[in-house]
């Protein structure tokens, strides 16, 4: 069970994006663009790229980064934290 959501933490694109990667996580994936993630949530792939920038410093429960840049578009690669400090956040 995931921490209830804090919408004064959080916008509604970082909380959508939040939970999609942590489904994604649980079924075993790990590499992310934010074009695939944009596509799954109706949101463009700027708002979902800058969710994950965002996330990525923010967030403690998952590691974020970016892992490999292909001209236009960032492979991000995410992992559950093992700092087991929650964000407060949920599916």
């Amino acid at each position: 069970m995931h921490p209830v959501i804090n919408e004064d933490t959080y916008n509604k694109n970082q909380i959508m994006v939040l939970s999609y990667l942590k489904k994604e996580l649980t079924a075993g994936r790990s590499f992310f663009k934010a074009k695939h993630i944009s596509s799954h949530l109706g949101i463009t792939s700027k708002e979902a790229g800058t969710a994950l920038g965002f996330l990525s410093k923010k967030c403690h429960e998952l590691n974020i980064i970016p892992w490999s840049y292909s001209g236009t578009s960032t492979t991000w690669r995410v992992s559950f934290s093992s700092a087991a400090v929650p964000c407060t956040c949920d599916e």
